[in-house]
């Protein structure tokens, strides 16, 4: 499924790696899913250009798909939280 959703968003977020500023184009998009036997509904964020494989996140947070900060927020938390795991 993240292979064929398109990813109509983009963002240009600046990492710093070893002093240097390293700037990168990803791709992004989500859409709203619910799963059987379950009340709840969920967002699904697809990311692209992240990595080698598309990343895919699930949350239950709720995310206005026409509005592309409001999926940005869930990435750059998401982005966030595992450089902050990473560096522990």
């Amino acid at each position: 499924m993240s292979r064929v959703l398109p990813c109509n968003f983009k963002a240009t977020p600046i990492n710093y790696e070893e002093g240097k500023e390293k700037v990168r184009t990803i791709w992004y998009s989500a859409i709203s899913l619910k799963l059987p036997r379950r009340d709840e509904r969920l967002f699904m964020l697809v990311v692209k250009e992240f990595a080698e494989e598309p990343m895919m996140l699930l949350t239950t947070c709720r995310v206005n798909l026409r509005v592309k900060e409001s999926m940005w927020r869930i990435v750059d938390i998401s982005l966030n939280r595992w450089k902050w795991d990473e560096s522990l």
